[in-house]
């Protein structure tokens, strides 16, 4: 079955990155977050991280009505979970077990949903740079 719609996770660092790349190729996109503000702020085309060029890419991707944000999971054929991580005081966008809880709420589309999980174990206070700091490159 195609993957037509992609509800992603989680609308920090990596969610909303990985959001506009998958609407600016074409997928629905429906991202979820708990931070009420940054889902009105990402509905009105802007963004609430700083991230060099992605105010761009969000501001399109709303505007052709690629990218939609939501409070609550919403029903998708694949679920990329771009949630806190355990060292992260702020409140994950889906708690412990969420994915399971998505999966008993019928929010997947068919029984055979994709599903990524991206975690990263790295302090709050760093920046999205120093988060890649010596890692290879691709």
């Amino acid at each position: 079955m195609p993957i037509e719609c992609v509800c992603v996770v989680g609308l920090g660092y990596i969610g909303l990155p990985t959001a506009s790349v998958l609407a600016a190729n074409g997928m629905k996109v429906l991202g979820v977050d708990t931070n009420a503000d940054a889902v009105r702020t990402i509905n009105e085309g802007r963004i609430h991280i700083h991230e060099p060029d992605l105010d761009v890419a969000v501001r399109d991707a709303v505007a052709q009505g690629t990218l939609v944000a939501f409070t609550e999971p919403q029903p998708a054929d694949a679920f990329v979970l771009a949630v806190p991580t355990p060292n992260d005081p702020r409140p994950p966008a889906v708690p412990r077990g969420g994915s399971q809880r998505l999966r008993r709420q019928g929010r997947c589309r068919h029984p055979g949903h994709l599903e990524l999980g991206v975690r990263l174990g790295v302090p709050v206070e760093q920046s999205p740079a120093e988060r890649f700091e010596g890692l290879p490159r691709l």
